[in-house]
């Protein structure tokens, strides 16, 4: 039978369409992603996030072999950060190890461990008052149940939980989330057509009953550019388009502006993300 879907992939499809992922990102600041593979199979990435009269600048080197992975980088204050994942360490189980050299204390262990019906991820920390991350969900025929929460050490209890339901179908998925805070957040996407898909996530707050909501739509081009549309209840409106120059080459260029205040001064975005 198909793996159970981990927790955090609840909901993914109408996250991807309304926030984005590796494609389709709304991003309103200048973005250069460089990347090139050596004959070792090692992965080397430089990105380069330009925001206001900043710059920011990310390395990283990924080496996946087919048991265990390792990745390095440098983080933006010139600390070297690594991780280990070993999968198949038993059947089902695949266990990592991060943290900041040279700063132990924060190392963290990951584990996750599949099973026919559950799925298990877990993060404990190493310092000297632990925190604890756990997620688990279980499923049949395109129905998963789930939850996370934190454990924190220091103050003996739970500090944040989420439950969650969704239902994954050929074509479309349906997903609802409640956290410790009251926030009750229900996620559709549909998708209308090979080349579209139309989404929403509606939130609730139980206790102010407060709501919020974001609609939007992404569609493939037949030239395979990508196209995405976002509009939230307070009425800003995204706007992206995405387009492979050539093979291992694309921009990105997103804008975002206030439709219930024309006057209000748009966002205008670009990425770069090119490959050799």
């Amino acid at each position: 039978m198909a793996k159970i879907p981990a927790f955090g992939e609840l909901g993914r499809t109408a996250k991807d369409l309304l926030y984005g992922s590796r494609d389709g990102v709304f991003q309103f600041d200048r973005v250069v992603s460089i990347s090139s593979t050596t004959s070792d199979g090692v992965d080397f990435g430089l990105k380069a996030l330009s925001k206001g009269d900043r710059l920011d600048i990310d390395l990283k080197s990924v080496y996946v072999a087919p048991r265990y992975t390792l990745v390095s980088s440098i983080t933006r204050d010139g600390k070297l950060a690594a991780a280990v994942t070993y999968k198949d360490l038993a059947p089902g189980l695949t266990l990592g190890l991060s943290g900041t050299v040279p700063e132990l204390e924060t190392a963290k262990v990951a584990v996750d461990y599949s099973l026919p019906h559950l799925t298990l991820k877990s993060v404990v920390s190493l310092a000297s008052s632990p925190k604890v991350d756990l997620a688990a969900t279980t499923g049949y025929e395109g129905v998963t149940l789930g939850a996370s929460g934190t454990f924190d050490a220091s103050k003996s209890a739970l500090t944040r939980w989420t439950a969650g339901v969704g239902y994954t179908a050929p074509d479309y998925q349906l997903t609802a989330l409640l956290t410790d805070t009251n926030a009750l957040s229900v996620l559709l996407a549909h998708r209308v057509a090979a080349d579209t898909t139309i989404g929403a996530e509606v939130s609730r707050d139980l206790g102010s009953s407060a709501t919020s909501f974001a609609i939007g739509s992404s569609r493939r081009l037949a030239g395979g550019a990508l196209t995405k549309a976002k509009l939230e209840n307070s009425g800003i409106l995204s706007l992206l388009y995405e387009q492979e120059l050539q093979p291992k080459t694309k921009v990105a260029l997103s804008t975002q502006l206030n439709a219930l205040d024309l006057n209000a001064p748009p966002k205008f975005g670009v990425g770069f993300d090119v490959k050799y």
